[in-house]
């Protein structure tokens, strides 16, 4: 149950439970995300209805910036969110010296994908909300 993560929002969790400020604030990108329950849902709906073949985006209704995703992480672990917005040309010039750019990009890009296309042939919602798969994911961790 849950959402499958990146090792990049796994590293969010880290920072969050160890209690560390969160550097990224300054960034406001979207993300999609993808809970498992969802994902079994629509290869239900597959199995069990006549939906087209095709090209389908599957993702959870909405998106999170990782500065949300960092606060709901928080939030789930009962501690304060310390969000930090450094400057980004400071950010992406200490990742470079560092060589942890790529990382930087994965926790500051946007990564957006539609779902209209397969909500649109389901005829429903999806059965979990983005938020309730995260906490799920979230407590996940810490058993």
């Amino acid at each position: 149950r849950g959402q499958s993560v990146s090792w990049s929002q796994w590293l969010l969790y880290r920072f969050a439970k160890a209690g560390l400020p969160f550097p990224f604030g300054a960034y406001e990108n979207q993300r999609s995300f993808l809970g498992t329950d969802n994902l079994n849902f629509v290869i239900k709906s597959f199995i069990d209805k006549d939906l087209p073949s095709g090209i389908y985006n599957v993702a959870d209704d909405g998106f999170l910036s990782s500065k949300e995703l960092f606060t709901l992480v928080t939030e789930e672990l009962g501690k304060k969110a310390r969000i930090v917005d450094l400057p980004r040309a400071l950010v992406e010039s200490a990742a470079f010296v560092i060589g942890r750019r790529a990382l930087v990009s994965k926790i500051t890009e946007n990564m957006m994908v539609s779902n209209k296309k397969i909500l649109d042939h389901l005829g429903e919602p999806l059965p979990v909300t983005l938020r309730d798969g995260l906490r799920m994911t979230i407590k996940a961790f810490n058993e």
